[in-house]
C-alpha cells in the first residue's frame, strides 16, 4: 500500500497551517490535555499567566528587535503547559545559638542555583528559492530578544517538540529527528538523531499533525508514504515499530487530517481526503482510534455533519475534546458554496463523536464562514471569522488567496450562551492562527498575509491580548525547554 499521510502539512498547500497546535513543555506536550498538543496531549488549556496589562487591547509598542531575515513566500498548510515548582517559604522559627564553652565553626553550603528557564521559539523564513528555519533560545516570552546569530539553523521547514529532558528538532529536508540537551549557558549539545529513511517519509514534522508522544517513551509519528504510524521511543532514541492503518488511498485525492489527542488509553485523530489542485473536500471521513496499550487500530467511525475536520484538536477542563475544520474549506464554501463548516464534541472518556451537540458558526457570527476553533478557558473559545465585506468572490477567485489574506478577524464564543462577538484590540490578518499554552502562558500567534512575519500575543484574564514579540517568518511553534 502506497500512500501519504499528511497531517494537514500539504506540500501544495500555498498558505499557512496555522491553528496552529503547540508543542509540549517538558512533561506535557501540547494545550490539548492529554496530548498535551495536534497529536501531544498531556494539559488542560487554561493556565494564563497572572500579567495583565493593557486590560483587553494589544500593546502596539514593540521595543524588542528581530535580526532574522525577512520572508518573501508563503507556507504551504497549516499547540502544553508546565507548571512553575513552588519551593516552601522560609521558617520563622530562630536558631538556636551554639553554647558559649562549645563553640562552633559554621560552614556555609551555597544555595544551589536554579536553572534559568529557557523557552524555544521555531519559525521558518520563506526565500524565493528555499526556505530556512530557526530555533531561538530565549529566557523570557515577554520582548524576548531574537538573535538570528545565536538560533539553530536548519534547512527548510523544521519543526521542535519537547519531551521529558530533551529538546527534539526535525530536519526540514530529511526525514531525521535530532535530539538537544540545552546546557546552563543555552547552548545546544547534540545527543543523538533518529533516521526514519527507510518508512519512506518526504519530511517529518515534529508537531501535533504527525506527532504525538504517548509517553516518555513512546511516540506515534504519522506522514510515511506506506500510511502506517510509526511507533518510536524517545527516551532510547529508538523505532520500535508500526500500526497498520486500513487501506486510506483514494483516486487523485490526498490525505487531510487533523491533529493527534489522547484520550485516555487511546489516541484520536480525524482522516478526510482533499484534492488541493481544486480545493475540493471530500464529504467522506473517519474518526480513527488507535489502543496505546496493543498499538492497534480500535474503531474507525464515518462522520459526515462538519466538513475537513483537519484543526487541531483542544481539550477543555471538563475532558471534552473538539474537532474543527482549517481555514481551506472556507474558502472553498466561498468560492463554490460548499458545505458551511462546524465543530464537534467528543465527551470525556469517549470515542465518538456527541451526536447531540455541533457547533454551526453562521449562526453566531452573523451568517459569516469561519475557522480554526481554538479552547480557551471558562467555556470560551476563538475562532478566526472571514469578513467578506469589499471582497468581490466569484468562480475565478483563487481560494488560496482569500485564505491567507488579512480579511479575517478574530471573534470569541462563549460556548455555554451560544454566542459569539469579535474580539477588540486585534487587527484583521491572515485566516491561520495559533493557541499555544507553554509554561502557564496562553500565546496567540498572527501571521502577516505575505507572511514575513508573525506577531505573538498573550492572553491574559478575560480575554485581553498583550503584545509580546514579533519574529520574522511564519512562526507557531514555542516550547518550554527541559
Amino acid at each position: 500500500m502506497q500512500m501519504k499521510i499528511t497531517f494537514n502539512m500539504t506540500a501544495k498547500r500555498a498558505a499557512t497551517l496555522a491553528a496552529c497546535l503547540i508543542i509540549s513543555a517538558c512533561s506535557a506536550d501540547s494545550k490539548d490535555g492529554a496530548h498535551a498538543d495536534e497529536h501531544t496531549d498531556t494539559s488542560t488549556k487554561g493556565g494564563a499567566s497572572s500579567s495583565q496589562t493593557d486590560a483587553g487591547k494589544a500593546d502596539t509598542k514593540d521595543d524588542s528587535k528581530d535580526s532574522a531575515p525577512t520572508s518573501t513566500s508563503k507556507p504551504d498548510a497549516g499547540a502544553q503547559t508546565a507548571s512553575d515548582a513552588g519551593g516552601a517559604a522560609p521558617s520563622d522559627k530562630p536558631k538556636a545559638e551554639p553554647k558559649a564553652e562549645t563553640p562552633k565553626t559554621e560552614t556555609q553550603t551555597p544555595a544551589a542555583t536554579a536553572r534559568p528557564k529557557r523557552y524555544a521559539v521555531a519559525s521558518y523564513v520563506f526565500g524565493d528559492e528555499s526556505e530556512t528555519s530557526y530555533v531561538y533560545l530565549v529566557d523570557t516570552l515577554e520582548k524576548p530578544k531574537l538573535d538570528v546569530k545565536q538560533a539553530l539553523e536548519l534547512p527548510g521547514r523544521g519543526s521542535i517538540a519537547a519531551r521529558g529532558k530533551y529538546l527534539f528538532v526535525a530536519d526540514g529536508e530529511a526525514p531525521v529527528i535530532r535530539r538537544y540537551e540545552i546546557s546552563d549557558k543555552g547552548e545546544f549539545k547534540e545527543a543523538g538523531r533518529l533516521d526514519f529513511t527507510k518508512y519512506e517519509f518526504e519530511t517529518i514534522r515534529l508537531d501535533d499533525w504527525q506527532n504525538i508522544f504517548v509517553s516518555d517513551d513512546k511516540a506515534y509519528l504519522g506522514g510515511s508514504r506506506s500510511g502506517n504510524l510509526v511507533i518510536w521511543n524517545p527516551a532510547m532514541l529508538a523505532i520500535e515499530g508500526e500500526i497498520d492503518l486500513p487501506e486510506l488511498t483514494r483516486p487523485n485525492l490526498e490525505i487531510d487530517s487533523s491533529s493527534m489527542v489522547q484520550q485516555g488509553k487511546h489516541v484520536l485523530f480525524v482522516i478526510g481526503w482533499k484534492d488541493w489542485d481544486a480545493y475540493k473536500t471530500s464529504t467522506e471521513q473517519y474518526l480513527i482510534s488507535i489502543d496505546t496499550t496493543t498499538d492497534k487500530l480500535a474503531d474507525m467511525t464515518r462522520e459526515e455533519r462538519c466538513p475537513a475536520l483537519a484543526n487541531h484538536v483542544d481539550r477543555d477542563e471538563d475532558g471534552n475534546l473538539y474537532f474543527s475544520n482549517w481555514i481551506y474549506n472556507v474558502t472553498e464554501t466561498l468560492v463554490s458554496k460548499a458545505k458551511s463548516s462546524c465543530a464537534l464534541r467528543v465527551k470525556k472518556d469517549e470515542r465518538a463523536f456527541d451526536k447531540d451537540w455541533i457547533l454551526e458558526y453562521p449562526t453566531l457570527t452573523e451568517g459569516r464562514e469561519g475557522a480554526g476553533f481554538n479552547y480557551y478557558k471558562g467555556g470560551h473559545a476563538f475562532l478566526s471569522v472571514f469578513h467578506a465585506e469589499g471582497v468581490k468572490i466569484d468562480a475565478m477567485t483563487d481560494p488560496a488567496e482569500l485564505a491567507t489574506s488579512a480579511n479575517w478577524k478574530l471573534w470569541s464564543v462563549d460556548l455555554t450562551a451560544q454566542k459569539a462577538t469579535p474580539v477588540e484590540g486585534l487587527e484583521p490578518a491572515s485566516g491561520g492562527y495559533t493557541l499555544l499554552e507553554v509554561d502557564g502562558h496562553t500565546l496567540l500567534t498572527q501571521s502577516t498575509e505575505d507572511y514575513e512575519k508573525t506577531t505573538v500575543f498573550e492572553v491574559t484574564g478575560d480575554r485581553a491580548f498583550t503584545k509580546r514579540f514579533e519574529v520574522a517568518g511564519f512562526c507557531y511553534q514555542v516550547a518550554l525547554v527541559p
